[in-house]
Parts: C-alpha cells; sequence; structure tokens
C-alpha cells in the first residue's frame, strides 16, 4: 500500500511534471533546426552539382558543334583545296545563347572557322596542308590538321 502524495508535495509533482514536457518541446524545436538547417545545406549543395552539370553540358554543345564545323570546313577543303579559304564566322542555332530559345525562335552562336591553307610543290603535283581553327568568344574549341594532293596531270585534265 502506498502512501498518498501529501498535500504540500503535490505541487512539486506538478513543477517536476512540467519542467519535463518543457524540456522536450525545446528538445522537439532543437532537432527542428538541426533538420532544417541540414536540409537547407543539402539543398545548397545538389543546386551547385546541378549547376555545374549544366555548364559542363553547355561546355559539350559547343564543342560537338566546334567538330561539325571543323569537318564540315575540312569537307570544302578536300572538295577544292585550291579554293579561297580564312576567316569567316558561322551563326549556329544552338539554343544556349541565353537559354530560353523555343523552336520558333532559336539561339544562336557565333563561331569562327579559320581554315589556313599551305602549298608545297611536290615533284608530280602540289600537297595542300590546311590548318582548321574553330574559336568562340576568342578560345579555341577545336583544331584540324587535313591535307590533300593534286597531282600535275588532275589539274591539267579539270
Amino acid at each position: 500500500m502506498q502512501a498518498s502524495p501529501k498535500p504540500w508535495e503535490r505541487p512539486l509533482a506538478r513543477v517536476k511534471q512540467t519542467r519535463s514536457s518543457a524540456f522536450s518541446g525545446a528538445a522537439f524545436v532543437i532537432e527542428a533546426l538541426i533538420l532544417l538547417v541540414f536540409l537547407a545545406a543539402c539543398l545548397a549543395l545538389f543546386m551547385s552539382m546541378f549547376g555545374t552539370a549544366n555548364e559542363i553540358g553547355v561546355e559539350n554543345t559547343r564543342q560537338e558543334q566546334a567538330i561539325t564545323l571543323a569537318a564540315n570546313e575540312a569537307e570544302l577543303f578536300a572538295a577544292d583545296p585550291t579554293g579561297s579559304f580564312g576567316a569567316h564566322e558561322v551563326s549556329v542555332a544552338t539554343g544556349l545563347a541565353g537559354r530560353t530559345a523555343t523552336s520558333a525562335s532559336p539561339e544562336t552562336e557565333i563561331f569562327t572557322v579559320r581554315c589556313d591553307v599551305t602549298p608545297e610543290a611536290m615533284a608530280a603535283g602540289t600537297l595542300y596542308r590546311a590548318l582548321i581553327t574553330i574559336t568562340f568568344e576568342g578560345e579555341t574549341l577545336y583544331s584540324l590538321q587535313t591535307a590533300h594532293y593534286v597531282s600535275d596531270t588532275e589539274s591539267e585534265v579539270a
């Protein structure tokens, strides 16, 4: 048989109970704040990762465009190595400039294509060497070297 608390001990029991419930509420608030800070840090990390991935994707798309332009210029050079070559600008619809392009109005970027041709006389013809360089905003994205031999009999037939 347990004795009931005396009337003057009852308020003390209530005070102990109130203190433990107040500590429980404070612990919940602290845990919620820690969780919020952790969530914000994770969100910032993921946003940084996605931003970096987007920039890498843009660079890769520009590199792909540069390779395509260099291949096109090499085909033109192979078709007629004696033609007039030099530097010219090419506008490519990539959709990357403002990143707000629609199919009706794609964004364009300007690439500079430079083809330097040097002829080299050989015993039975001429060897034309070409250095094709693609630049974007002053930065060289891709460079390609190619050569085409034209014999003296081919130039007489043509």
